[in-house]
């Protein structure tokens, strides 16, 4: 529902897309500088050594890939289907009866975009069931599914509660906002979820534009959990095998790079907020 605070700002689509745009990228480098400093080097890492004297890794082996055919042309329509969302979403802002609203407008180029890979690309379909990407999308699909439906249907039962509950301290403290978006997001397994669930909540709770749109980033916290399929991937695909999950689940090796990202990203998004929004 919209609030006071949205109609005095009417910050538009497009300058709100380049405001996450920047402090996101920023906060990644910032977090990927972290990353580059973290641990220790290969050669003097002691999982790497263990497995090395095992001979469960060569110290010389290359492992290489197989670049399919077409893999240029798929990656080619998918970038351009991206170009197509982002462009009709600006297109429509504003519009009060546009041709399609933005989530059909995605699934719709989406769903093109797979035709038209299928197509011109020559894609053997009884065989993308079969990759592990595909399974790890469907499960966390799954998930995403059950765990936001629960979560969203707690809170719009318990709005008013909420918004008691809340108000006074959110609004005395807008950067707590992206605390509930960062453990709302580890929860719910989904930004789109996140965002839905708790933006109306801050909304209600007149919490301003540029808090809204600072605390944005902090719907990336997926990674606290160490089940994300990103994550899980990411582990997988080092054949080193010095990329685990620790002893105790949380302290796996993407948790403070991710905080660290979302931490700068979100101070920024305050800091500039003021000055661009």
């Amino acid at each position: 529902r919209a609030t006071p605070s949205f109609v005095k700002s009417r910050v538009s689509y497009t300058k709100m897309v380049a405001f996450v745009t920047l402090v996101t990228f920023v906060g990644s480098m910032v977090g990927a500088l972290f990353a580059s400093r973290q641990g220790v080097e290969l050669d003097d890492d002691p999982v790497y050594k263990k497995r090395l004297a095992e001979g469960l890794v060569s110290s010389t082996s290359v492992t290489e890939y197989e670049i399919k055919p077409y893999a240029r042309r798929s990656l080619i329509i998918f970038g351009v289907s991206l170009v197509v969302v982002m462009v009709y979403a600006t297109a429509v802002t504003g519009m009060s009866n546009p041709p399609l609203p933005r989530t059909a407008a995605i699934m719709c180029v989406m769903m093109t975009a797979a035709l038209m890979t299928k197509l011109l690309c020559h894609i053997d379909l009884t065989c993308v069931s079969d990759q592990s990407t595909f399974k790890g999308g469907m499960s966390a699909a799954l998930c995403i599914l059950g765990v936001a439906w629960l979560g969203n249907t707690f809170v719009s039962a318990n709005l008013d509660a909420l918004q008691q509950f809340g108000q006074s301290v959110i609004q005395q403290y807008p950067w707590l906002l992206s605390v509930v978006l960062f453990f709302g997001a580890a929860l719910l397994y989904s930004q789109g979820a996140t965002t839905v669930t708790f933006m109306p909540v801050a909304a209600a709770m007149n919490v301003s534009v540029g808090a809204m749109v600072a605390s944005f980033p902090a719907v990336s916290g997926l990674f606290v959990l160490p089940t994300y399929p990103t994550v899980v991937a990411a582990i997988e695909m080092d054949d080193t095998g010095t990329t685990r999950i620790g002893k105790f689940v949380l302290n796996h090796p993407f948790l403070l790079p991710g905080i660290i990202t979302i931490a700068a990203a979100v101070a920024l998004g305050f800091a500039l907020a003021p000055l661009m929004l």
